[in-house]
């Protein structure tokens, strides 16, 4: 194999390195970083140099772009987008390069190229919600700039992002037509999958509270739940609710504290509202859910425990008046990830009734 460099190789790759050498003089920023040491006293002050992108159209491939962590030492969520760049256009310094930039929670919301991305992909792949997976093969076109910032230094940003294209291998990793119902993402389900989830879960909807269970499947498979009560980092449902009626003929009372005697599972909060008494169960640590159906399964397992209580002249109703009046919580960052979670004594049980 002939690996010698011919005369006119040699010029090439001299007249590229010189206009690397002169771009990169002419293009270097520095920036001053003070920091304290780590006796907590000493003032130290570097600093960085970093070399501008070159200005240029380029194209950009967005598998994986954004992703998410908790800080172990913060117990903050943080981002961070990364993406390759191809360049179209040019002087030919580089052929390729990437956009990498960290964001705090609060900062990444309000960033406008990552919103462009998320609105035009919506739009691309026709979809009210996405997760990191449907950005597979999605592709599109921008434009590096130089500019000057505020403080009149110089920086570059990525500019005019079009996002318009899908790789054609899309369509192998995404055409899994057999995939069960509920190992879909819940953006993905649909109004008429009700059914279908009850029978992949072997849901039993003949009992006294199976029309409470169909509904809330439809919850899910209509995406009429709030996603802070199961999905969100951060955020968690707040208690498991039952509506408690008691006929007319028996002192209210007296009826709410057999039914406490005779559960299992204690209560946190009894509510007398009128006619009706609500049951709020607290779980005794908060968690997070592996995916939606963990949650899922967790309220027909509620609603089961409220079946299997039998007391004359008193009725158990499941309460979805949570749902509708969006009553989740905030917790910390770093809870237990938990998957086939049930309404068990340990978990749920108020152990001072």
């Amino acid at each position: 194999m002939n690996t010698e460099i011919t005369e006119e190789k040699r010029k090439e790759l001299l007249a590229w390195l010189k206009r690397h050498e002169e771009y990169t003089a002419e293009n270097t920023i520095k920036e001053v970083n003070i920091n304290l040491g780590t006796n907590g006293s000493d003032v130290i002050i570097t600093t960085s140099k970093n070399i501008l992108k070159p200005q240029g159209r380029v194209k950009i491939e967005l598998d994986m772009w954004l992703k998410g962590w908790l800080n172990k030492y913060t117990k903050e969520q943080e981002f961070e987008i990364s993406f390759p760049m191809t360049y179209i256009e040019n002087d030919g310094i580089y052929k390729m390069t990437y956009y990498q930039k960290h964001y705090s929670s609060s900062e990444i919301n309000k960033s406008k190229l990552v919103n462009e991305i998320i609105e035009q992909t919506k739009v691309l792949l026709n979809k009210e919600n996405l997760t990191i997976n449907d950005f597979y093969g999605v592709n599109g076109y921008g434009e590096i700039v130089h500019y000057l910032d505020e403080k009149g230094r110089k920086n570059w940003d990525l500019i005019n992002v079009n996002i318009c294209g899908v790789n054609k291998l899309r369509t192998c990793k995404h055409g899994d037509n057999d995939k069960k119902i509920i190992d879909k993402e819940i953006f993905d389900l649909k109004v008429d999958d009700t059914e279908k989830i009850i029978e992949e879960l072997g849901i039993d909807t003949t009992t006294s509270l199976g029309k409470s269970k169909i509904n809330i499947v439809r919850l899910f498979s209509e995406n009429n739940i709030n996603f802070e009560f199961f999905m969100y980092r951060g955020y968690n449902f707040e208690s498991l609710d039952a509506q408690v009626y008691v006929d007319s003929s028996k002192d209210m009372v007296r009826a709410i504290n057999e039914l406490i005697e005779v559960m299992s599972i204690k209560p946190k909060f009894i509510d007398y509202m009128g006619e009706m008494v609500v049951i709020k169960f607290i779980p005794n640590e908060r968690f997070y859910f592996r995916r939606w159906v963990d949650y899922l399964l967790l309220l027909i397992s509620f609603i089961e425990y409220l079946e299997s209580i039998s007391i004359e002249g008193i009725h158990l109703e499941f309460d979805f008046s949570p749902f509708e009046n969006e009553e989740f919580i905030k917790v910390n960052n770093d809870l237990e990830v938990r998957e086939n979670v049930k309404f068990t004594k340990d978990l749920f049980s108020y152990t001072d009734r």
